[in-house]
């Protein structure tokens, strides 16, 4: 939002539950996740959106949002502790 206006965009997202190692640990510790491991993402559905940013000339102009599955949502969810302070984000 800070930079809206001078060519400058970014945007953020989420990629889903993906298919990759880095989530072993998960596994170890809740080891009944893995049992929903088939309908997770691969790698290339987890990358999707991600790419669709980077390229698209659909978003070239869209910037300070929050997308999952190419669409914009809603930038903080109540439940996942997303909600910064102004002093918080003027401090990053």
């Amino acid at each position: 939002e800070r930079w809206a206006g001078t060519g400058v965009t970014c945007n953020s997202m989420h990629p889903g539950w993906v298919k990759t190692n880095a989530l072993d640990s998960l596994f170890t510790l809740y080891p009944a996740y893995k049992t929903l491991l088939p309908a997770w993402r691969d790698p290339n559905e987890g990358a999707d959106t991600v790419v669709f940013l980077a390229t698209s000339p659909h978003v070239a102009d869209v910037t300070g949002q929050f997308f999952f599955d190419r669409t914009r949502m809603p930038k903080h969810c109540w439940f996942s502790g997303t909600q910064s302070s102004k002093q918080d984000v003027d401090r990053l």
